[in-house]
């Protein structure tokens, strides 16, 4: 499912530039074109005003000189944040941005932009928290995917081992289940055997990845998979799982990492 052609798209809106994220959303997205070999593209949705436009062009002077020999462009979209991001997305390899900082747990807060963009992009969206210090490791880079056994992860489970790749990471293919709502008996071997079966051809293709199977229970699966990803430097999982909320426009995992997770969120919506 790799798309190298497009940009990569940071969106920037106003609450990531008061809460000064926007650094870390820049730095992923960079990095993200530069082992793609494509153009970075940053979007700027704010209203059309000189202020604006001064602020979009200090960040890309700034992002040029930061990453020599990246093609880097600014886009000022005026309007909705979301609206603007997704009608990017159509053409963009990924879209990168920074978590809405609006966020508080016990309150929902529907419109969020990267939730709304998370579950209407066409390209894969990575969330980038507030800048973190990553829990220190003696092993190398983590990338976490979760798999439910829905198609709805197919394309999620590839983007993981690619990310993994490039990273010189290991993957950990993850299976969280809500110990009230499913009995233990029997989840453990069913699991695993999902968990092989999803990752099988893969794994073939990437043997350089070292690959680890898991079957977590915990009180929610949006907790269990935050806390395995806890030194993780992204977490992907796909955009709807097997089951859900018919409420929400995004799987209700996925749209609770989207909310809440501490790491590196990428959701890809399955493209068949």
């Amino acid at each position: 499912m790799t798309r190298h052609e497009g940009p990569i798209v940071v969106g920037i809106d106003g609450t990531a530039l008061i809460a000064g994220s926007v650094n870390a959303a820049i730095e992923f997205g960079a990095w993200e074109a530069m082992r793609r070999h494509v153009d970075l593209r940053l979007v700027l949705a704010y209203d059309t005003d000189i202020a604006s436009c001064n602020t979009l062009e200090r960040l890309v002077t700034r992002t040029v000189a930061a990453y020599p020999g990246l093609d880097v462009t600014g886009d000022l979209h005026s309007g909705s944040a979301a609206n603007g991001l997704v009608a990017r997305s159509a053409t963009a390899t990924v879209v990168v941005m920074c978590a809405d900082t609006r966020v508080h747990y016990g309150g929902l807060q529907a419109g969020l932009v990267s939730v709304q963009v998370a579950a209407h992009s066409h390209a894969p969206v990575i969330v980038v928290p507030a800048p973190r210090t990553r829990p220190p490791s003696d092993d190398r880079a983590l990338v976490v995917v979760g798999i439910d056994g829905s198609l709805g992860c197919a394309d999620a489970i590839a983007f993981a081992f690619e990310e993994a790749a490039a990273r010189e990471a290991r993957l950990h293919a993850v299976f969280a289940w809500d110990k009230a709502t499913q009995p233990a008996a029997g989840i453990g071997p069913a699991a695993d055997e999902m968990l092989h079966q999803a990752t099988d051809v893969w794994a073939h293709k990437y043997p350089d990845v070292s690959l680890l199977h898991s079957a977590l229970g915990g009180t929610n699966p949006v907790q269990a998979l935050g806390d395995a990803a806890a030194k993780a430097d992204l977490i992907v999982v796909g955009a709807r799982g097997a089951g859900g909320f018919d409420a929400l426009e995004l799987g209700s995992v996925s749209d609770g990492l989207v909310r809440y997770a501490r790491t590196n969120i990428a959701v890809v919506r399955n493209a068949s």
